[in-house]
């Protein structure tokens, strides 16, 4: 909304107008203002987040960064297939990656993206249990991080 003192008040169009703190109110909103595609959207949003903030860290971040990465890769294939645990490892994984890339608005996504109304653990099990159970898929991020390590191509 945008409101002239004296003037008229003229409604603004939340697609050319708001920002990511409107799909947290969204997600509280229910029918009165409802987007279908909002659960999908997030987690779309969030692999985009996070295959950049991977490729930042990879050159940003430090050796212990990286090796923090690989340890808590290791600690996620552990969790089994129990989704809570591993909802709660892949969080503090792509925490620490979000860190490591150095980025302030990737931060800042990341934490709206799961500390909201948003939050990974409140979307539906069948968005989210196909994710977390690819657990090939975060090991092979890790052998690729891990052979970054052995090459040296991190900084100290």
């Amino acid at each position: 909304m945008e409101v002239s003192q004296g003037g008229r008040t003229r409604v603004l169009d939340w697609r050319q107008n708001a920002g990511l703190d409107l799909a947290i109110h969204l997600a509280h909103a229910g029918d009165i203002l409802r987007v279908e595609s909002l659960q999908r959207d997030v987690l779309e949003m969030r692999a985009c987040v996070g295959a950049d903030a991977a490729r930042l860290c990879a050159g940003r971040g430090t050796g212990a960064d990286l090796a923090a990465i690989v340890e808590a890769a290791a600690r996620y294939g552990a969790e089994g297939e129990d989704l809570v645990a591993l909802g709660a490892a892949d969080v503090a994984w792509w925490r620490l990656i979000i860190r490591g890339s150095g980025n302030v608005a990737c931060l800042l996504a990341f934490n709206s993206l799961v500390g909201s109304a948003l939050a990974v653990g409140q979307m539906p099990s069948g968005h989210r249990a196909e994710e977390l159970l690819d657990v090939a898929a975060l090991l092979l991020l890790q052998r690729h991080w891990r052979s970054g390590l052995a090459a040296g191509s991190v900084t100290a």
